[in-house]
């Protein structure tokens, strides 16, 4: 939000229209994968569960549920 509200990134009409909007994106989405595998590992192999563990697992499984849903209504 911070990038579009200062004018450095502007709202693409396609996912390749805007080369700094989708590096942006991509490199948020590989991290929350690497949140949410960090912390099934962490639940799976050494039966955490601490709420932040858990707190990190869903929010990490947010962007790909959310990369899911835009694909099944045809927006990607």
């Amino acid at each position: 939000m911070l990038s579009f509200s200062l004018g450095v990134v502007e709202p693409a009409d396609s996912y390749t229209d805007s080369w700094p909007q989708l590096v942006w994106g991509v490199g948020i989405w590989a991290f929350a994968v690497a949140a949410f595998v960090a912390g099934l590992i962490a639940i799976v192999r050494r039966h955490e569960r601490s709420w932040m563990v858990l707190l990190a697992t869903a929010l990490g499984l947010l962007p790909a549920v959310l990369l899911l849903s835009e694909i099944a209504l045809g927006k990607f």
